[in-house]
């Protein structure tokens, strides 16, 4: 009895067919695959830092400048998945299959397009970032490179990921991305220091980041086509507006999320490289505290979905209360002890004494952040399955304008805060999307949406 109060785990399942899905089942793969990839992630931070802190700046900011476009295609595989999601739920999987097929051949043709589009205007766009000198340049060269061969890799390996999951089959995700990213990194390390190539560091480097993506969406379509998940590779221009109407909006926040931090990043460049790097450094570090129920949450978005499908409206807002209580404990024990072990973590990447104390006040700041970054988090997976998208675009949008870049500018630039001022309108950020959304769950509006 005191286990059913504390944790409902039939309002965690749903059953496809003779297949039982769980939260759990979903979620621990998905934790193993970010805990792993961002674990390769950071190698790959030390491999360049090891290397040139001026190649960790340059192709960093690169990554940062393609992440709004490339947030912007993959808002559209996650309202090919929430539509996917609800039709599993009505048990129709044939119409499942044409909005799967069709989603990936709409993502597919326009991360071509707009890779173009961003290796054309490759050097105005890293004028916007305030870089100078070798730094700018290392940074063209990557970014021109990364936009046509990078991001479409990227996108497709996402797709597919996220169709697996939707389908309930996410034990082969971590295998996929350790697969990828280890390559990744290994490459790295082969292209910097063992190999000479003519065609120059950023590259050799843009190259082996597309190759090893490459391998990764290989190892993802295999198993897509193996577990035998439904498929129709097939257009559909009505299909492709549903996907965008809910997509666009839902997938906003990581947006916003991502302008915001490519922005603010702008900020920092004229006070040189070493504070840029203290936010990349931090970053890399905070990441780890949010990346538990990070992926609890992703796995309640597909089980929201399918709720939704079969109209389970009271089991949805049972599994909502539930899984705040576990954002609340897990992000804050998590950002407590992160916080406590911060100076041997920094001295992964740096030594330098002055990061060393400016990154301590950073991560103190942050403690609350990754509170509210867990509600959130929990929230925009919850509303946005129910069709609830106009509330997390509007707010999302808001929240990046005013706090994270009107104030962080504010604090930053004009107060001279620097670092520190920027963090207090993230938490701003935060904190203003994690109230709203909780309100509007509350008011249970999200019962009565359009999907």
């Amino acid at each position: 009895m005191i286990k059913a109060n504390l944790y409902n785990s039939k309002v965690a399942t749903v059953i496809d067919g003779d297949k039982k899905i769980t939260i759990l089942s979903l979620a621990f793969p998905l934790l193993i695959q970010i805990i792993l990839s961002n674990l390769i992630n950071t190698a790959g931070i030390t491999v360049l830092s090891s290397y040139s802190e001026i190649y960790v700046t340059a192709t960093s900011v690169a990554d940062q400048i393609i992440a709004i476009p490339r947030l912007v295609l993959e808002s559209l595989v996650s309202g090919t998945v929430i539509l996917s999601s609800i039709s599993f739920g009505k048990n129709d999987r044939k119409t499942a299959a044409s909005i799967c097929g069709c989603g990936v051949i709409t993502v597919f043709v326009l991360s071509i397009i707009v890779g173009i589009a961003m290796a054309a205007f490759a050097e105005p766009l890293t004028d916007i970032m305030n870089l100078k000198g070798e730094t700018a340049k290392l940074c063209h060269d990557y970014l021109f490179l990364a936009a046509l061969t990078v991001m479409p890799g990227q996108l497709m390996f996402g797709a597919f990921q996220k169709l697996l999951i939707c389908n309930g089959h996410s034990e082969i995700i971590p295998i996929s991305s350790i697969s990828a990213g280890a390559l990744n990194v290994l490459l790295s390390y082969v292209v910097l220091n063992v190999i000479d190539l003519p065609i120059g560091d950023m590259y050799a480097l843009a190259i082996k980041t597309a190759f090893a993506w490459l391998i990764g969406v290989v190892i993802v379509v295999a198993a897509f086509v193996i577990v035998k998940c439904p498929l129709k590779l097939s257009f559909d221009l009505g299909t492709a507006c549903r996907i965008a109407k809910i997509g666009i909006p839902a997938g906003m926040s990581l947006i916003s999320f991502s302008f915001s931090g490519t922005v603010t990043t702008g900020f920092l460049a004229d006070m040189g490289d070493s504070i840029v790097n203290t936010k990349v450094y931090i970053n890399n570090i905070v990441t780890y505290v949010s990346i538990i129920f990070y992926s609890i949450s992703l796995a309640n978005a597909v089980i929201m979905g399918r709720h939704r499908g079969a109209g389970r409206f009271e089991d949805m807002k049972i599994l909502f209360k539930q899984n705040l209580i576990l954002a609340l404990a897990i992000n804050g024990t998590l950002s407590v002890i992160c916080y406590l072990l911060r100076e041997p973590l920094l001295r992964i990447f740096t030594s330098d004494s002055q990061v060393l104390s400016l990154a301590g006040i950073i991560m103190l700041i942050d403690i609350p952040i990754e509170l509210a970054r867990g509600i959130n988090h929990l929230a925009e997976n919850s509303l946005n399955p129910n069709g609830d998208v106009k509330t997390t675009l509007a707010v999302s949008v808001a929240a990046a304008w005013v706090f994270s870049v009107l104030l962080g500018y504010l604090l930053c630039v004009t107060a001279g805060l620097g670092l520190v001022g920027l963090w207090i309108g993230f938490l701003c950020n935060e904190a203003f999307k994690a109230t709203v959304y909780l309100l509007r769950w509350r008011s249970g509006k999200w019962t009565k949406t359009a999907v």
